[in-house]
């Protein structure tokens, strides 16, 4: 919709944002497919987003993306519905790939931490 590329970003993230807050709705009315499509349309949108945006390694647009930042929300709906429609090895599998995700880049976070506090200790001796 915008030129710039912070109109694009606002306009994704705010669809992500629609998608599951529709599904919820739809979860709620019991259109439990339903509410899964619109929660996995915002898991493949985050990825997506995260994969062109943000990865170093843009070769293979089909490749999960490891760096991508998992919408728990999106997939906690997604599960959530699936185990309604008792697809239960589905709602695992969701849940399991968005905490791998989230603890890898818990861990990136805590070494750029780290890494962080190593060069600040190093700048005060010199």
């Amino acid at each position: 919709n915008g030129d710039g590329n912070g109109d694009v970003d606002v306009d994704m993230e705010m669809m992500i944002v629609f998608l599951c807050n529709r599904s919820t709705c739809l979860h709620r009315m019991e259109l439990y497919e339903d509410a899964r499509n619109d929660a996995q349309e915002a898991l493949r949108l985050s990825d997506s987003y995260s994969y062109s945006d943000y990865s170093d390694n843009n070769n293979n647009n089909n490749a999960p993306n490891p760096n991508a930042n998992p919408n728990a929300k999106a997939a906690f709906r997604c599960a959530k519905a699936q185990l309604m429609l008792k697809e239960y090895k589905d709602a695992i599998g969701i849940l399991s790939t968005t905490i791998s995700k989230l603890e890898s880049k818990l861990r990136r976070h805590n070494d750029d931490k780290e890494s962080c506090r190593d060069n600040d200790n190093g700048n005060d001796n010199g």
